[in-house]
């Protein structure tokens, strides 16, 4: 698949239609970025209503194959200090560091010394938030702005998205518009990092996890993100709800997501048939690596 190449800078502070300069709040899957060309953003496919810029030009990335923990999913987050580490790190990756936070723990405190490092992103759409879908690179681009690249091997393994997989700080998650050459690169360095030390590969997604109510899911377990944000969702719309609605919940939702078992063949099944659902706990039934998920 060929990417296109935006230059710019990396942004955790932005300035409000009043001319203030505010924090904002990146994750370890996701950062604010101001591209040096922004008309270069209506070059990228789209799948929603558009971009959707800051007031001094910024947008948020999704970054391409990766999951991190959640910070700050509709008010809910994942258990300390994982989604803190990843968060942190993808910020060193692109040469922020950030010297204190709001009192919420999640929110840029201004002044940020070093906000606005360049880097590039490749990128091909834009997803149903308006986000670029993206690889993240710190530093000068070896490719002229808006230069339409065919991403190899090595520069793959540069990439944020490649080295977060690697220190063990995100889980992968693929969806089917990552080529198939990607996805083994990262595959590969999903499965280098460490699953002895910290990180998340201490809690496997496979492992029956209590999910038995919102404030649970949030203290007492380490969940897939994808499915964190699922369970946040079947919770506050059924407090009291018992795990084994959640499939039915989901169709209805019209969030039973397609996705394919890559060791089972190529028939795509749903969200709800991958999980192994049983007294108050809650496992994926394949590892993160087997799975493909359809983009919408």
């Amino acid at each position: 698949m060929n990417y296109r190449t935006l230059q710019g800078t990396f942004k955790v502070l932005s300035t409000n239609r009043d001319g203030q300069t505010v924090g904002l709040q990146p994750d370890g899957d996701s950062i604010h970025f101001k591209p040096a060309n922004p008309n270069l953003l209506d070059k990228l496919k789209r799948r929603g209503p558009g971009v959707r810029l800051t007031a001094d030009g910024s947008l948020n990335l999704r970054m391409e194959g990766i999951d991190a923990l959640e910070l700050h999913y509709a008010g809910a987050r994942q258990p300390a200090p994982l989604p803190e580490q990843a968060r942190d790190r993808l910020l060193a990756l692109v040469g922020i560091t950030v010297p204190q936070w709001g009192p919420d723990g999640v929110t840029v405190r201004p002044p940020v010394p070093t906000d606005g490092r360049p880097g590039y992103i490749l990128a091909s759409e834009l997803d149903i938030h308006g986000r670029p879908v993206a690889f993240v690179f710190s530093g000068a681009s070896p490719h002229a702005d808006g230069a339409v690249v065919q991403l190899g091997t090595e520069e793959l393994d540069r990439s944020a998205n490649a080295q977060l997989l690697r220190d063990g700080l995100v889980f992968p998650l693929f969806y089917d518009t990552l080529p198939a050459p990607l996805r083994l690169g990262l595959t590969q360095a999903a499965r280098s990092a460490p699953r002895d030390q910290a990180g998340v590969w201490r809690f496997p997604p496979t492992a029956p996890t209590p999910a038995k109510s919102l404030e649970g899911i949030q203290t007492d377990a380490v969940l897939y993100p994808k499915l964190f944000r699922r369970l946040v969702d079947f919770f506050r719309d059924e407090p009291s709800g018992d795990l084994r609605d959640l499939p039915g919940w989901l169709g209805a939702k019209n969030e039973d997501d397609a996705v394919m078992v890559l060791s089972q063949g190529s028939n795509w099944t749903r969200l709800s048939e991958v999980l192994a659902i049983g007294d108050g706990r809650i496992a994926l039934r394949f590892e993160p690596l087997e799975l493909v998920f359809r983009s919408r």
